[in-house]
């Protein structure tokens, strides 16, 4: 991950995107948004991933807001990457539960839970569900925002943050995003 050097030069001028993170994958805040039913029923809610290093972001569709959908979309996702070093949380009932506390364990993953109804100390990926939120819901048809919600991340994840020249993409992959 972030074997860019351009980025870090940037970083080391002043402008300074990690908020504690030393690395990719390293600090990653959770959330889990209602976007309503798609077009067949199928998806309800979503978990959303921001990695605090890079601001690259991942979504997850789940069939249900419970703690079994929310292990099972970390699972995969931790399949991929490894396991991350935090997970910043809200104190939502599917990351609170004792199934949710023991896979964090068995991951090795420490898992902070942030003050109630204080959505601004998760505002990385509040900011990230509120500007998904508002792309879903210019589609055509509002239902089928869990087929289109990977295009609208992809997107998102490949323009250049402000100050530094490079997409959370390139800052994760340590390359540019190629699209077909």
């Amino acid at each position: 991950f972030a074997h860019n050097k351009r980025y870090y030069s940037l970083r080391d001028s002043g402008r300074n995107l990690s908020q504690g993170a030393h690395g990719c994958w390293d600090i990653v805040s959770a959330d889990l948004a209602e976007m309503g039913p798609d077009r067949k029923g199928t998806y309800t809610s979503a978990l959303f991933l921001v990695d605090h290093f890079s601001r690259f972001a991942l979504v997850a569709p789940l069939r249900s807001s419970s703690s079994s959908s929310v292990i099972g979309a970390l699972s995969t996702f931790i399949s991929i990457f490894g396991p991350m070093g935090r997970l910043r949380s809200d104190r939502g009932p599917c990351f609170r539960g004792r199934k949710f506390m023991e896979f964090m364990a068995s991951q090795g993953v420490v898992h902070q839970q942030l003050p109630p109804y204080a959505a601004f100390s998760n505002g990385l990926v509040e900011r990230s569900v509120s500007a998904i939120k508002f792309i879903t819901r210019q589609l055509a048809s509002k239902r089928a925002w869990s087929t289109q919600i990977h295009r609208v991340i992809a997107r998102l994840n490949a323009k250049p943050l402000d100050g530094v020249d490079l997409s959370p993409h390139e800052i994760f992959f340590a390359r540019p995003r190629r699209f077909p």
